[in-house]
């Protein structure tokens, strides 16, 4: 949901004033508000499908966010169900670091609110996501052109191997070919 300045304006008033009056709804003032402060006014659609027509789509930098939180759930997940001689074929336990945060402000600013306004995503939760790693961002998106043919195949069960997971890692940290 894209707002002008004078929308902006009017939604937090009028979420302060429900907020004060104490009014019993399914809009949550304090949610609206910090959609609106923090810049993610597309999480109000996303909390509350209703305010959007059937056109609208998430910017794409929160869709990108989306599936880099899906790969990484899942590597941390499936990792954690592995064996330990399986584990130990890995080498290093797989861990989502965050994105870069001189040059990827806006996808952390991003992740925050869905870990913490949508309560999506909440393994990362407590993390510190602002990783000190320049290009994280061409890192994930590296990783997710091996990820995307593996959950896309037939033979998909949700779970990635020890060797998938070793594919995935062995792509975070091959230098882009230029």
């Amino acid at each position: 949901m894209k707002l002008t300045g004078s929308e902006k304006l009017i939604l937090i008033m009028l979420s302060k004033i429900h907020e004060q009056l104490g009014i019993q709804s399914d809009i949550d003032p304090k949610f609206v508000q910090s959609a609106i402060d923090s810049g993610n006014s597309w999480g109000l659609t996303s909390k509350y499908p209703s305010l959007g027509d059937d056109n609208y789509v998430d910017p794409p930098v929160v869709s990108e966010v989306v599936k880099i939180l899906e790969m990484w759930s899942c590597i941390e997940k499936s990792y954690d169900k592995l064996s330990d001689e399986d584990k130990a074929s890995v080498a290093t336990t797989p861990k989502f670091k965050g994105f870069d945060q001189n040059f990827e402000t806006e996808q952390i600013s991003v992740a925050h609110f869905l870990f913490h306004e949508l309560d999506r995503f909440v393994l990362f939760k407590d993390r510190d996501i602002g990783a000190g790693i320049p290009y994280s961002l061409q890192m994930h998106e590296r990783m997710f052109s091996v990820f995307e043919p593996i959950m896309r195949s037939s033979h998909w069960n949700g779970e990635l191997s020890a060797e998938q997971i070793m594919k995935l890692l062995n792509a975070r940290n091959a230098r882009a070919t230029e």
